[in-house]
C-alpha cells in the first residue's frame, strides 16, 4: 500500500496543489480515500452529522467545518494508517463497515503503539470526518465511533512511561563494559547498542549458513572467513531469522569490521572453554550444570539488570536490556540526520524509514519516539544538535 502525493495537478480543469492518492498492494487506486482527499483538497471541510429533534420528529444534519491544510495533511495521515490495518478489497470494505470494527481499531489496535491520547483522538477524528463523508455521498450507513474510558487511562499511562529516558549514556555502558566478567557478556550488551538487538534475539545469532525461504544466507562463520578475505570490508550484513525476531518477521543486520572481530575472538577462544559446543548458537552458557548449551531468550535481560544492580545500585531499575536497543536507533537516527561536518544530510521521515528498516519495525509511526529520544540523547551527552555524529559504530546504507 501506498500514499502518492501529487503537487500542481489538473484534472478536468480543476487544479489542485497538492493530492494525496492511496493505492492498494497491487498499486489499484482506492477509489473511497481518494474521493475524499479530492474533497479535503478541493472544498476543505470537514462533516459532522448532527440529529435535531423537537421531541416529535428527529432531522439528520450535516454541518460542515472548515480544516487547515495542516489537520488536512494529518487526517489523510491518519486515515492511511487506519487502511494498512485492513486487508482484503478495502473500497468494499469501507462501503460496508460498521461502527464495531472501527471501534476496535481505536480502542484495541492502535493504543498498542507507543502514542499519545492527543494521537489517538486525532485518529478519531479523521476517521468521523472520512465516514461522515462517505456518508454523506450515499456510500455507507452513518457510524458513530466511541474511544472507551479504558483506552484513554491506558494510552496516559502508556504516555507517561514513555517519559522514562530510554537513552543510556556512553559512560554508564563504558561503565557496564568495564563490568563484566566475561567476553561473551560484553559483546551480548554490545548487540543492543551497536546492532540493536532485542534481548532474545541473542539466540538468533548463529553459526551455520542455512537457507531462508529457499536462499542461501551465511552464517557467523562465513562471515568470519570474510574477514580474511577481504580485509578492506568494513561492514558485515547478517540476516536474523523470523524465528527469532517478535512477530517472527526477520530482518538484515549489520556488524562493523571491529565488533564482527570481537566475535570472531570470542568464538575462538573463550566459547571454546566448554568442549566446543555443538550447538549452532554463537553465545552459550556458562552456568554450572548448563555449560556449552545456547543462551535462552532472556538471558541477556538477566546479564543486563545484574551487572547494573551490582556496579551501578543507584540506577537500579530505570534501564532495562531493550533501552540499549533503543539507544542503537536514536544515535542511527541522529548519524543519519547529521553528516561527518554537522550538515543536515536528509529529512527526518528519510532518516526515520532507515531505523524502521534496522529495527524490524512494521510501521514507521513506531519509530517516531526516537525524535523525542535524539533531543534526550543531545541534551545528556552535552552535545549541540547539529554537531557530527560522535558514535563510530554506524555507517551510512545508502
Amino acid at each position: 500500500m501506498q500514499r502518492i502525493l501529487l503537487t500542481d495537478f489538473e484534472f478536468n480543469g480543476t487544479k489542485f496543489d497538492k493530492l494525496s492518492v492511496i493505492t492498494d498492494q497491487n498499486s489499484n487506486m482506492l477509489l473511497l480515500p481518494t474521493l475524499w482527499s479530492v474533497h479535503l483538497s478541493n472544498i476543505g471541510t470537514s462533516h459532522q452529522v448532527k440529529i435535531k429533534s423537537n421531541g416529535q420528529t428527529t432531522e439528520e444534519l450535516i454541518e460542515e467545518t472548515d480544516l487547515s491544510d495542516k489537520t488536512i495533511t494529518s487526517y489523510i495521515s491518519k486515515l492511511f494508517s487506519y487502511l494498512k490495518s485492513l486487508t482484503g478489497s478495502i473500497d468494499n470494505q469501507l462501503a460496508n463497515m460498521n461502527t464495531a470494527s472501527v471501534n476496535h481499531y481505536l480502542n484495541e489496535v492502535l493504543p498498542k503503539s507507543e502514542i499519545s491520547l492527543n494521537t489517538l483522538l486525532l485518529s478519531k477524528s479523521a476517521l468521523t470526518s472520512f465516514f461522515n463523508f462517505l456518508h454523506m455521498i450515499g456510500i455507507c450507513r452513518k457510524l458513530q465511533f466511541t474511544i472507551y474510558r479504558k483506552t484513554r487511562k491506558k494510552v496516559e499511562d502508556n504516555s507517561k512511561a514513555t517519559l522514562k529516558i530510554k537513552y543510556v549514556m556512553r559512560s554508564i555502558r563504558a561503565k557496564l563494559l568495564q563490568s563484566c566478567p566475561n567476553k561473551r557478556d560484553r559483546l551480548i550488551l554490545r548487540m543492543g547498542y551497536e546492532v540493536g538487538l532485542r534481548a532474545a534475539e541473542n539466540r538468533g545469532l548463529v553459526l551455520n549458513d542455512a537457507k531462508v525461504r529457499n536462499k542461501p544466507q551465511k552464517g557467523l562463520k562465513s562471515l568470519f572467513d570474510e574477514l580474511e578475505s577481504n580485509p578492506t570490508k568494513l561492514r558485515f550484513e547478517f540476516y536474523l531469522k523470523g524465528k527469532y525476531a517478535k512477530r517472527g518477521k526477520g530482518r538484515w543486520i549489520y556488524f562493523n569490521r571491529p565488533l564482527l572481530e570481537d566475535l570472531k575472538d570470542y568464538f575462538e577462544t573463550e566459547r571454546n572453554n566448554f568442549g566446543r559446543p555443538k550447538t549452532d548458537h554463537l553465545f552459550v552458557r556458562i552456568d554450572k550444570g548448563n555449560q556449552g548449551k545456547e543462551i535462552g531468550e532472556g538471558h541477556a535481560s538477566r546479564i543486563f539488570r545484574n551487572l547494573l544492580n551490582k556496579h551501578m545500585a543507584s540506577l537500579k531499575g530505570q534501564y532495562s536490556y531493550h533501552d540499549l536497543r533503543h539507544t542503537f536507533a536514536t544515535e542511527l537516527y541522529h548519524s543519519e540526520l547529521i553528516d561527518e561536518n554537522g550538515k543536515d544530510t536528509r529529512s527526518e521521515s528519510a532518516a526515520l524509514y532507515v531505523v524502521s528498516e534496522r529495527l524490524g519495525h512494521a510501521n514507521i509511526e513506531t519509530s517516531k519516539i526516537y525524535i523525542r529520544l535524539q533531543h534526550q540523547m543531545v541534551m545528556l551527552e552535552g552535545m549541540d544538535s547539529t554537531t557530527s555524529h560522535p558514535f563510530t559504530c554506524f555507517e551510512r546504507l545508502s
